[in-house]
């Protein structure tokens, strides 16, 4: 649903021939209507942008005739923009002897419409990636199957390391051992990873 901003509205004729009354400012979002409303006798009106404006907006004839007691809608293209644009609208009427300016300020346009989403994004994140699907099962076959005396030396000196720190802290039930075995088990699992990864 587009939200079309409202005419600027323009009177001509109001109290006296070739008058153009404005408003003092305008502001839109992206393309907008100029609304020339006569309340006199028939008029040429020629409308001109100055300034930053003037590069982004453009009407497909400037030079526009309204017939009296009528109003003529003239649409107001603005090119596609990401930041605001301000600048000028000149109504200029009398074949050019009179004009009046409009400050016009134009946003971007608000974006509707659907966001489209990554449909991964509504899956559960897991800690293992999808590139590397390794189970427990793999990691503990890959012991046995990297069959070096060094792989073997490792695993029996980190089986080691359990067992002793574990007896120790059954042992004694220390709190310095308890944190012994903790630091233990992170380091022989940490050297799993790096020598299985």
């Amino acid at each position: 649903m587009s939200t079309e901003s409202a005419p600027l509205a323009v009177a001509l004729n109001r109290d006296r021939l070739n008058q153009a009354v404005v408003p003092e400012s305008y502001a839109a979002e992206g393309s907008f209507t100029v609304r020339l409303r006569n309340e006199g006798e028939a008029a040429h009106v020629h409308l001109r942008f100055v300034g930053p404006l003037s590069e982004v907006a453009s009407v497909a004839t400037s030079n526009h005739y309204v017939d009296g007691d009528s109003t003529s809608d003239v649409r107001v293209e603005v090119a596609d923009i990401d930041d605001r644009v301000r600048g000028g609208l000149e109504v200029v009427t009398g074949h050019g002897a009179e004009g009046e300016v409009v400050e016009v300020t134009v946003d971007p346009p608000a974006r509707s419409g659907p966001v489209e989403v990554d449909e991964t994004l509504s899956r559960p994140r897991t800690e293992e990636s999808s590139d590397d699907p390794r189970t427990l099962g793999d990691t503990v076959g890959g012991l046995f199957s990297a069959s070096t005396p060094t792989t073997y030396l490792v695993v029996g000196l980190a089986v080691a390391a359990l067992l002793v720190a574990f007896v120790l802290q059954t042992t004694f039930q220390s709190v310095a051992l308890t944190l012994g075995l903790l630091a233990v088990v992170v380091a022989v699992a940490g050297a799993l990873y790096v020598l299985f990864s």
